[in-house]
């Protein structure tokens, strides 16, 4: 096979374009993720903040917008604390929280013995995995119920916290807002 120089280049070209867009998509996922940062603090500190040193939960901005505090709740057992978060859950009858996936890995031809039970699987030399989670959003709602009902419950052990972060609704015919830029 003959490759020419034109060819050459062209393929040279087209790789330092794949490290250009490489490198900028890296560089705009940094600024996604400080970008989300900033509205972070503000949405969850700065304007909570403010609000509360005034006395204020809500108001209205001139053009009809809605600025709301709420409450949330968020959690995520940790994963070393997640066999203790587990023993809690099934000693205060919370198991049905539990979520549980038993995974093993089959070579080519072995459909039947995937369909035997776990201790089969194991008893034959299988290597199988056993992952027990509670999905984020039931541990939220869960969270949720438990600083609401004013319950005891191990909050360290599910990464539970509770803090302020402002809703914004915009108005039904809300004039073109400035840019945060022209600020």
């Amino acid at each position: 096979m003959n490759i020419n120089d034109e060819q050459l280049k062209e393929i040279s070209l087209l790789a330092i374009q794949q490290l250009h867009l490489e490198r900028d998509i890296a560089n705009l996922e940094l600024q996604l993720e400080e970008a989300k940062n900033r509205l972070n603090n503000i949405s969850q500190s700065r304007i909570p903040e403010a609000m509360m040193a005034v006395g204020m939960e809500s108001f209205k901005l001139a053009d009809g917008t809605m600025v709301k505090v709420e409450k949330f709740y968020s959690g995520k057992i940790p994963d070393d604390k997640q066999s203790e978060a587990f023993a809690w859950l099934r000693s205060t009858k919370n198991d049905s929280l539990i979520k549980r996936e038993v995974k093993c890995n089959f070579g080519k031809g072995e459909d039947r013995a995937a369909a035997e039970l776990m201790e089969l699987l194991e008893s034959r030399g299988y290597s199988a995995t056993d992952k027990q989670s509670v999905h984020p959003m039931t541990l939220k709602s869960f969270i949720r119920e438990q600083f609401e009902s004013g319950s005891e419950f191990p909050a360290e052990l599910f990464g539970a916290y509770v803090g302020n972060k402002t809703k914004i609704a915009p108005a039904k015919k809300a004039a073109a807002m400035p840019h945060h830029d022209e600020l």
